[in-house]
């Protein structure tokens, strides 16, 4: 073979190599740019899942091992002032952190995000997709189909919501705990409906008030009930003073009748589809 033709052949190599690798570069920007903003069920790449995760040394190892059943599932992001930030990253490193001044310090004592500030910086993220707001000691089944299964509930215009199931030691042990809603899915242009700056993650009620103002739109609700999330026992981070607050700041905007507790999460509960 002449040493002409040896060349043309390289260059034409050389030239199919450059293009294979531009493909494979815009490949990835693509894929970092919408894996996690398409939300229809059948062409999805990841989920993305948004958290506050606390900083609290008892919780560490639990809350570790819980995002860590996440994170070959989603992209996670969790939002948090920033001491708490610089504390967190280097043990949570597969998680992108999002820093906020807005918490609720002056209510509870502790900085605890605001629920209202999450979903707005999920929706800077993902301005048309879904957002999956989740307690971070929160461990999933890691057989993926079943969080498919779950994914493909919501539509983009409903609400899917999600029982937790309690253990001791176990996972396999784990039972559902009716009043433990630790999971919600639902489309970024929700987020506006959101707007009361009280409840925070880490604090009671607010697992009550986001599918109540859900249901004061006239969004669908879906109740999932089947075993895929699950949540190690342990003593609860709030006090009755806050629970107490945080009651009636539900009651001043949802019920003016006199109910007790049960009555108030049951009536807003039975409005959903429920699946099991």
């Amino acid at each position: 073979m002449e040493v002409s033709s040896i060349s043309n052949y390289g260059c034409k190599f050389e030239n199919l190599l450059l293009k294979y690798n531009k493909l494979i570069i815009d490949y990835n920007e693509l894929h970092n740019k919408y894996n996690h903003l398409l939300y229809n069920n059948k062409v999805i790449v990841k989920k993305m899942f948004l958290t506050s995760i606390s900083p609290d040394e008892a919780s560490i190892d639990r809350q570790l091992k819980a995002i860590k059943s996440w994170d070959n599932l989603a992209i996670i992001y969790s939002v948090n002032i920033k001491q708490e930030i610089q504390k967190l990253k280097t043990i949570f490193t597969m998680v992108n952190f999002i820093e906020t001044v807005n918490t609720g310090e002056e209510y509870f004592k502790k900085p605890y995000v605001y629920i209202n500030e999450l979903l707005i910086q999920a929706r800077n993220i993902v301005k048309d997709g879904l957002i999956c707001l989740i307690n971070s000691d929160i461990l999933i089944d890691e057989n993926i189909n079943k969080l498919d299964d779950f994914y493909n509930l919501c539509n983009g215009d409903n609400l899917v919501m999600a029982n937790r199931y309690d253990f001791n030691n176990q996972i396999l042990d784990g039972s559902i705990q009716e009043w433990g809603i630790d999971v919600f899915l639902f489309h970024s242009k929700f987020v506006s409906f959101f707007n009361q700056k009280i409840y925070c993650l880490g604090q009671p009620w607010w697992d009550l008030w986001l599918p109540s103002t859900i249901c004061s739109k006239g969004i669908d609700l879906i109740h999932y009930k089947k075993p895929l999330f699950y949540h190690k026992n342990h003593e609860n981070r709030w006090n009755s003073e806050n629970y107490e607050y945080l009651h009636k700041e539900f009651d001043k905007e949802f019920y003016t009748e006199k109910l007790n507790t049960s009555e108030k999460f049951f009536l807003t509960i039975k409005k959903a589809k429920v699946i099991q």
